[in-house]
């Protein structure tokens, strides 16, 4: 954690920032007195908190997200979880009349399309939720 000064009246005092704290909020803060330091780490407090909650929100609904794929003849559709655990495979009866090396095969395919389509989700409800353009945002898809 990245130590800062913020300069009230004629006195330093240090504050610890969080190195997730975005670049331009930062730079040293030039306090004039004891009421507008106050009000200014209480909107940092206010902002901070309220990109916890969103965060946390975000979280929470990703959890309930499924994703669903098919092989590229439709023959076989797999479903997901959030966690990208197997819900659910279907096959049509045209899987009867092949190998089940192929069948295998669509099994793999659709669960990758599964997948794939899952991460879609998860990226688009983050860039809805938190902005596309969010530093939040753009952290928490790096980490999922």
């Amino acid at each position: 954690m990245q130590q800062r000064r913020i300069m009230i009246m004629s006195e330093t005092h240090k504050l610890k920032i969080p190195d997730h704290t975005p670049t331009h909020s930062k730079e040293n803060l030039v306090i004039d007195n004891g009421e507008s330091a106050r009000r200014r780490l209480e909107e940092w407090r206010d902002r901070s908190l309220a990109r916890l909650h969103q965060t946390q929100e975000v979280a929470e609904s990703l959890q309930q997200l499924t994703g669903e794929g098919s092989d590229l003849n439709g023959n076989v559709t797999v479903k997901v979880n959030s966690s990208g655990e197997l819900l659910d495979v279907s096959m049509g009866s045209a899987v009867q009349r092949q190998s089940a090396e192929h069948t295998a095969r669509q099994v793999k395919d659709a669960y990758e399309a599964a997948r794939t389509r899952l991460a879609e989700q998860v990226r688009e409800q983050v860039q809805e939720t938190l902005g596309a353009d969010s530093e939040t945002a753009q952290a928490f898809l790096r980490n999922s």
